[in-house]
């Protein structure tokens, strides 16, 4: 059965669960309170990660707008290497090779999944109230949506910056 769902936040998990949802056939809506969402950091996809974009259907996409790992070492900080393994041996050991993607070009490419007229830039999420059917939800434009069932949840902020790709 179809569901009527809203996403609140446009960064990478919001994205992603709008387009596995519509996959399964719900009606999705994604909320965004920013309009310009093209900065942010490099994310690295290991395989694992890769089959689970593979099963929302986008795992070709992320992997022909990203780049490929070939090799990886670690050094010391004197500079000396710590490990430095074969290219063969890093794709043998994991399957596949790893994908590099600036974080803007992931969310294109997960913004390009979803059906138009998905995302809504520049609205918030001023009041979530738990109704009989689900979560109304009050945007800052004063317009309400409904949503199926289910508790609210919020993160707030990126868990970190391991690498920072300003755009140019």
């Amino acid at each position: 059965m179809a569901r009527r769902i809203v996403v609140v936040g446009a960064g990478i998990a919001g994205l992603a669960t709008a387009v596995a949802l519509q996959r399964r056939g719900h009606e999705v809506a994604v909320i965004e309170e920013r309009t310009d969402t093209s900065s942010g950091a490099g994310i690295s996809f290991w395989p694992n990660a890769l089959a689970a974009l593979d099963e929302i259907g986008i795992g070709e996409a992320v992997r022909a707008a990203g780049g490929r790992v070939t090799a990886g070492a670690l050094r010391w900080r004197d500079g000396s290497w710590l490990r430095r393994p074969a290219r063969e041996r890093l794709v043998r050991a994991l399957g596949e090779k790893l994908v590099l993607i600036r974080r803007s070009a992931l969310a294109k490419v997960l913004a390009d999944a979803l059906a138009g007229g998905t995302v809504h830039t520049g609205l918030s999420a001023r009041e979530l109230v738990t109704t009989a059917d689900g979560v109304r939800i009050t945007l800052s434009d004063s317009t309400t949506r409904e949503s199926a069932g289910g508790p609210p949840s919020s993160a707030d902020s990126p868990a970190g910056r391991p690498c920072w790709c300003p755009q140019r």
